[in-house]
C-alpha cells in the first residue's frame, strides 16, 4: 500500500477523533414532545419546549407564585387533562429575590458544595394524580438559563417576566416510561398572582 495514503489517512483519522462534537447524542423521546392539559381559569405562562435533536412544541403551563421567607417561588405545572387535574409536569424555581431584574438561576444539590447559584430550578415529571415522581431534572450549567422579572407590584400581588432554562436528566422515570435527557424551555413568558 502507498505510504503517502496510509499517511494521509492516518492523519484522516486523528482529525476526526481529535474534532469536538458540537452536537452530543443524548437520548430523545417523543413522549416529551406530547401536549400536556393546561387550566384556562388559572394564571399562564408560556414558552417553546424543546428535546434537542428532535423537535420543539409550543408549551403553556398554569403559573403558580408563593412568597417564601424572603425570595419567590414559581411553579409551572402542566396536566393530564382538566378533568382529573393529575399534574404532569412542574419545572421549579426557587430562591428568586423579591425585586426586577434578571438572575442567573444554577443547582441545588445538597451533595454539591457550593451551591453553585442562590437561585435554583429543576423540572420534574409525574404520574397518577401527580403525587408519583417518575423523572427529574437539574439545571444544565452549561448553558445560560435565567428567570427575569419585568414587573413587580407587591401591592396588587402581580408579577411578570421571562425566563429561559436548558435541564439535564438527573433520574430517569421507573414506570415504564423512557424521558429525554435534555430538555429545554426557551422564550419563556409568564403573567401571575403572587399567593
Amino acid at each position: 500500500m502507498n505510504v503517502k495514503v496510509v499517511a494521509i489517512f492516518l492523519c484522516l483519522v486523528f482529525y476526526a477523533l481529535a474534532c469536538k462534537k458540537d452536537d452530543e447524542n443524548f437520548f430523545a423521546s417523543t413522549v416529551d414532545l406530547e401536549r400536556l392539559a393546561f387550566l384556562t381559569d388559572s394564571f399562564l405562562c408560556t414558552a417553546i419546549k424543546e428535546v434537542p435533536g428532535l423537535g420543539t412544541i409550543p408549551w403553556t403551563a398554569n403559573c403558580e407564585v408563593y412568597v417564601a421567607d424572603t425570595s419567590l417561588e414559581f411553579r409551572f405545572n402542566t396536566y393530564q387533562d382538566t378533568i382529573n387535574k393529575g399534574i404532569r409536569e412542574t419545572v421549579a424555581c426557587s430562591y428568586v429575590p423579591i425585586q426586577e431584574g434578571r438572575f442567573r438561576i444554577g443547582i441545588l444539590d445538597k451533595y454539591t458544595q457550593p451551591i453553585v447559584f442562590n437561585t435554583y430550578a429543576v423540572y420534574a415529571r409525574s404520574l397518577d394524580d401527580g403525587d408519583v415522581a417518575d423523572g427529574f431534572w437539574i439545571i444544565d450549567t452549561t448553558q445560560t438559563n435565567y428567570i427575569e422579572i419585568t414587573e413587580l407590584d407587591l401591592i396588587n400581588k402581580r408579577v411578570t417576566g421571562k425566563f429561559d432554562l436548558h435541564f439535564r436528566m438527573k433520574t430517569q422515570g421507573s414506570h415504564g416510561v423512557l424521558y429525554s435527557e435534555r430538555i429545554n424551555f426557551k422564550s419563556g413568558d409568564f403573567r401571575a398572582r403572587i399567593e
